[in-house]
């Protein structure tokens, strides 16, 4: 399925493009709301495509938003486009990861039916190389962090529901994007 190995893609340009666009208005607090209402706009079509319950998925869009508002200001504006980029794109393609190594729930999911390894590992791709865009000890540590992340939501969604499901996508990318956000906040 070649949506999903675009999905880190999208989520670079979500990232980037929304970081810019905040850099180019100021830096005030009205582009802080801009920006993130923005994000938890475009976060709806992600939820109907990969048929994650709606509220589910913007809410938990809205509490990493949440977490971005105080690393605005922590992070310099030359790191914070990178940041944006990488965040975005690598905490989709963790989600495309869990989604090509992992068993379905007993629902089912209709991505884990369709998705190629080739889709996949163009995503995985995607998500590394945007991590490595904000310089390589930071990479290394967030896929590090990504991968741990993505064994505990799995194990986590195999004990509870038998297997990944939309909301599990869900939580892998939500949770992804908030450690990678730490890390490449903190360290350089």
């Amino acid at each position: 399925m070649a949506v999903a190995g675009l999905y880190a893609l999208w989520g670079g340009l979500l990232g980037g493009a929304g970081a810019t666009l905040y850099l180019r208005a100021g830096a005030t607090n009205s582009a802080v709301a801009c920006l993130l209402l923005a994000w938890l706009f475009l976060a709806m079509p992600e939820a109907v495509l990969f048929r994650i319950p709606l509220w589910r998925h913007v809410l938990g869009a809205a509490g990493v938003s949440l977490c971005w508002v105080p690393l605005l200001r922590q992070i310099d504006s030359v790191r914070l486009v990178p940041v944006a980029i990488a965040t975005h794109a690598l905490s989709r393609a963790s989600a495309i990861a869990l989604i090509w190594v992992s068993r379905p729930s007993r629902d089912g999911m209709a991505l884990a039916r369709k998705l190629d390894s080739f889709s996949a590992c163009i995503a995985i791709a995607c998500g590394t190389a945007a991590a490595v865009y904000c310089g390589l000890r930071p990479a290394v540590l967030m896929v590090l962090v990504s991968t741990l992340v993505l064994r505990g939501v799995r194990h986590w969604f195999y004990q509870n529901s038998g297997g990944v499901n939309p909301t599990a996508l869900s939580v892998a990318q939500h949770a992804t994007e908030l450690s990678t956000l730490l890390i490449a906040s903190f360290v350089r």
